[in-house]
């Protein structure tokens, strides 16, 4: 099967000028950040105005503040300084270490390993080991980047992840390959399958949705890939959304336009929701959600390693809460220390002139209708240094229906495909 092909960029433009050159006008600082002149180093974050959210922000900062007194209180010889309680030398919980991969076919089940991490725009390091612990095997790795390998701002005019995909196929080792991947701009989603799955792996398939200026510029945005496992119709989104700490309703409605505009899998008729029309389905990517409250509460609780407290303030948490977006889908119990925003190289949040407040950013969600999945894992990896993001992952175990009696004949892709930007 063939890709599905990009929207046409003009088709839009020509019913309703008005409303596009208004979107291009409003939007115009946040492309002016993203191309090549600025430093993505300092990127600044488009703060759009949510009068709502504010107010919830303001009682969120009180009950915050009044919440850290009452522990500094009870606990007066804490420092408040950054590092006093070691919480970034967390190991990561990864399952099924020096455990071989048992045949899918005979189990009719999978593991499978899901991967988001915001490189902020940097070619990858050397090792990424840590990222792929070559003790810990699965059948399928999803991975999704965003920034991946340069800037959004330079990604507009150079899309290519192959040298990406390329390293990551030499971490996992020569039983793998490439199933099936997608770009937009800087993000990138791509599926690697085990020699043992790949055989019941069909209908793979690819889309994506633009978000950024005008919902036509890819700066930001999801892409989606789809695929059979036997018969078990499968679907994982890839998302990068708005930037800005009040950006929560944009956040969430261009999540929700992403689920309901994807036209995947092209076998199925278009209507709802595209994950309602797969039986597993995951969503992952830098959502950019992040905690209501100051700055220093916030980070004196992280020393606290006052977690259930911090999940209080999620944006994200609170927008599936409200019923507002990604109904029917489930997130891990968060154990690790927010994922975003690290001054370079280092296990410490953002000192720059900015202040960026640490948040969530980073998240992996799955629906599960008909009981297939179980997850297994759900963590961040505080070693990797190399972003000002840590990598988020997440491990299943899929359960599927082998109804396949003989060879199927899947689609090799031997590479990236790539969304028409301008």
């Amino acid at each position: 099967m063939s890709n599905i092909s990009s929207r046409n960029p003009t088709e839009d433009s020509s019913t309703e000028p008005p409303e596009t050159i208004n979107r291009f006008t409003s939007y115009a600082e946040e492309i002016k950040e993203e191309m090549p002149e600025i430093d993505s180093e300092e990127e600044e974050e488009i703060e759009l105005e949510d009068p709502i959210n504010a107010v919830v922000n303001n009682d969120a900062e009180t009950e915050l503040e009044e919440t850290v007194k009452q522990l500094a209180s009870m606990h007066p010889e804490t420092p408040i300084a950054r590092g006093s309680r070691k919480w970034y030398e967390k190991e990561p919980s990864w399952k099924w270490k020096g455990k071989p991969l048992k045949n899918p076919i005979s189990k009719e089940k999978i593991r499978i390993c899901a991967i988001t991490w915001n490189m902020e725009g940097r070619p990858p390091p050397d090792d990424i080991s840590s990222l792929f612990p070559p003790d810990v095997k699965h059948h399928l790795y999803i991975v999704c980047a965003e920034e991946c390998m340069r800037s959004i701002g330079h990604s507009l005019f150079k899309t290519s992840k192959k040298d990406w995909e390329t390293k990551v196929l030499a971490a996992l080792g020569r039983e793998y390959s490439l199933l099936e991947a997608c770009t937009l701009t800087a993000l990138h989603l791509a599926i690697y399958a085990h020699a043992s799955v790949k055989p019941l792996i069909s209908f793979h398939e690819s889309d994506k949705i633009s978000t950024g200026v005008a919902n036509v510029i890819g700066n930001k945005g999801g892409v989606g890939i789809s695929f059979k496992i036997g018969s078990t119709k499968a679907m994982v989104i890839g998302c990068h959304l708005a930037a800005g700490h009040n950006a929560v309703t944009k956040r969430s409605n261009d999540l929700a336009r992403i689920e309901r505009e994807l036209s995947l899998p092209s076998y199925w008729p278009k209507s709802g929701l595209a994950t309602d029309r797969t039986d597993f389905a995951i969503i992952l990517g830098d959502l950019n959600y992040r905690i209501f409250g100051p700055k220093d509460a916030i980070e004196y609780l992280i020393e606290e390693n006052a977690i259930e407290t911090l999940k209080k303030y999620d944006q994200l948490r609170l927008e599936i809460e409200d019923r507002k977006i990604a109904q029917d889908f489930e997130e891990g119990e968060i154990r690790f220390p927010p994922t975003y925003r690290f001054d370079k190289g280092e296990n410490r949040y953002d000192t720059s002139k900015k202040q960026r407040i640490p948040g969530w950013t980073d998240r992996i969600l799955y629906k599960d209708r008909k009981g297939l999945a179980k997850q297994k894992s759900y963590d961040c990896i505080m070693s990797e240094k190399h972003s000002d993001h840590r990598p988020v992952f997440s491990q299943f175990v899929l359960k599927f229906r082998n109804d396949i009696v003989g060879p199927v004949n899947t689609r090799t892709n031997k590479g990236s495909s790539t969304c028409v930007t301008f």
